[in-house]
């Protein structure tokens, strides 16, 4: 929109604003209660706050864009009425496709209003005069605890072009991922069945789609695997999450930046355009490196929680090797200044086979650092899950295992330590936090297998569960006093970090009531009564962790229900 003024109507400044005369200020004023100068075609206030699409005056003889749109929304609510009214009573509602039951989200009295409104073919306008703006602010506000790598501002350049063009933003996959996500974060969780219905109708559109917006595709795919791991929905998180790895290998985003010849040997069999498109510039090559690290934490973290094969394998072949370099941090990222030595090189091996630095590098975001923590987790899951009582192994095992508790112990003392990171931005803060607690949970992971037989590997995960409570405390830092209403938003997967917290205290004071407690005999710094009191917190905190998830309700009855069920480590209870 153009939002020049005429030179006789400046645009004003903040002291310049008179009130307009009665019913003369602009639509966006009024809602807002702010002084308008009545400037045309667009007011001074909707100039300064960028929000010129919404300028639109009611004086005069033609009517206003939303004036028409409420008279729509006016005659559809009464088309609706009067189907309903003339329907048979025994009519079922048609079911819009949902991650979850009716009663577990759907808690609006209108729902039969919508569904029935798409069964009769009626205009959806369901969301028509509803703020998106609100929705992605409320988005925005937590992108970076569920996997959002796009550039921020090109992205809400983006979003105000399309919600300014027409109605057609319906149909964009990754803007209604932003307002189903938006939606679960203000508590709108009535929108949720719609703007989720309209991800999985139009996404697999935009594969067909020529030039293929890639990135877009990508991040929408991740957008819905985290929101379907929040709705406790496992194989349709996995299958999405399955789409945005074959991206990123198919598209060699593995490579990016690779310091090795990356060129193929192979005969070139078919004409699958199998590279990116090169970067138009370095803040979309950082996308596209944040981008692949996301993918590898997801896959890395839920295929340990689920017990599952991951998805992104290196089997020692040059192409599944990663050579992507780890993530920048955003300031150099945004800067478009990379240094020709930013390169990866096998980063993943050389990580797990290299002494932690005792600092880290300024130049390493706290995305890198997760990513890292993330590493640790799965060598330690595959290390577990190849333990042998062959002698001839046994030693090579040993080996093994003592480099990488090595290798975790000395990572964690390279984290800033938790009473420091209040000078972190919050989503830095949340960041950092849930790093501390994965680097802890893959100690677990290490030692669980040798508890009932090893005091030290009894005290170590004891221990680790200790500090991951003692992590995730400080995301209550904010909020001294908790409401009973109040919900604490976080990445889903901080709910299995919890659960696994959680677990290992309970069967620790199972054993200690059955006398089989290994450290029973030894000087503890908490005993089992405070544990226990610590324990019954944790699970009351937990159930405040994204209150309307269905995945924190599963966890949490799996951690009441733990005393009585037999110990199957950190695989959540299944869906029914």
């Amino acid at each position: 929109m153009n939002t020049a003024t005429s030179a006789s109507a400046p645009v004003p400044g903040p002291s310049t604003f008179t009130r307009a005369p009665k019913g003369k200020a602009c639509l966006s004023c009024r809602r807002r209660k702010m002084k308008c100068d009545c400037v045309r075609p667009v007011c001074g206030q909707c100039v300064r706050f960028n929000r010129e699409r919404d300028c639109e005056y009611t004086d005069g003889d033609q009517r206003s864009r939303t004036e028409i749109l409420e008279e729509q929304i006016a005659q559809l609510q009464a088309r609706i009425h009067t189907l309903e009214s003339t329907a048979e009573p025994a009519m079922q509602p048609v079911s819009i496709p949902s991650v979850a039951p009716r009663g577990a989200f759907l808690d609006s009295p209108n729902d039969f209003s919508i569904d029935f409104a798409r069964a009769s073919g009626a205009p959806q306008f369901t969301d028509i005069g509803h703020n998106q703006d609100a929705l992605v602010e409320a988005f925005l506000t937590y992108s970076e605890d569920l996997a959002f790598f796009l550039n921020v501002h090109r992205f809400v350049n983006y979003v105000q072009v399309e919600l300014a063009s027409s109605q057609d933003f319906t149909h964009d996959p990754l803007l209604n991922a932003t307002f189903l996500w938006g939606s679960v974060l203000s508590n709108e969780h009535y929108n949720e069945p719609l703007y989720l219905s309209r991800v999985l109708q139009y996404l697999p559109k935009a594969y067909e789609e020529r030039p293929l917006n890639c990135l877009h595709i990508l991040q929408t795919e991740i957008l819905l695997a985290n929101y379907f791991f929040y709705a406790g929905k496992f194989v349709e998180a996995r299958k999405h999450l399955s789409s945005a790895v074959s991206i990123v290998l198919t598209y060699k985003m593995h490579k990016i930046r690779s310091a090795h010849d990356c060129l193929s040997r192979m005969l070139e069999l078919t004409d699958l355009e199998s590279s990116l498109p090169h970067s138009s510039d370095s803040i979309e090559e950082g996308e596209k490196i944040y981008g692949f690290w996301w993918v590898y934490i997801l896959d890395k973290s839920w295929s340990t929680a689920l017990n599952v094969e991951s998805l992104l394998v290196e089997d020692g072949s040059p192409a599944t090797r990663i050579e992507v370099p780890w993530p920048l941090a955003p300031e150099l990222l945004q800067s478009g200044q990379f240094s020709d030595d930013y390169r990866g090189s096998r980063t993943i091996q050389r990580f797990l086979n290299e002494p932690i630095l005792h600092s880290i590098p300024a130049v390493l975001s706290t995305h890198a650092l997760r990513a890292q923590a993330t590493a640790l987790l799965d060598r330690a899951k595959w290390l577990s899950s190849t333990c042998s009582a062959d002698p001839a192994l046994l030693n090579i095992h040993q080996h093994a295992f003592n480099m990488l508790d090595s290798q975790i112990e000395d990572f964690i003392l390279s984290l800033p330590t938790l009473d420091i990171l209040r000078i972190y931005s919050p989503p830095q803060t949340r960041s950092l936090v849930t790093t501390h607690m994965v680097a802890r949970m893959a100690i677990m992971q290490l030692h669980i297998a040798f508890a009932d037989s090893e005091v030290t590997a009894a005290v170590k995960c004891l221990s680790a569960s200790k500090a991951i409570i003692a992590a995730f405390k400080v995301l209550y830092l904010d909020h001294p006093e908790l409401p009973g209403d109040f919900t604490l938003h976080a990445e889903p997967f901080v709910l299995i970090l919890l659960t696994a917290s959680a677990r290992i205290m309970i069967i620790e004071d199972n054993k200690y009531i059955q006398q089989r407690a290994l450290w029973q005999n030894m000087a503890l710094c908490a005993s089992t009564g405070y544990m226990r009191t610590v324990l019954k917190e944790l699970i009351e905190q937990m159930a405040k962790v994204n209150a309307k998830s269905r995945l924190t309700v599963m966890q949490v009855r799996k951690a009441n229900d733990s005393r009585m069920e037999p110990f199957h480590f950190l695989t959540p209870v299944p869906s029914h």
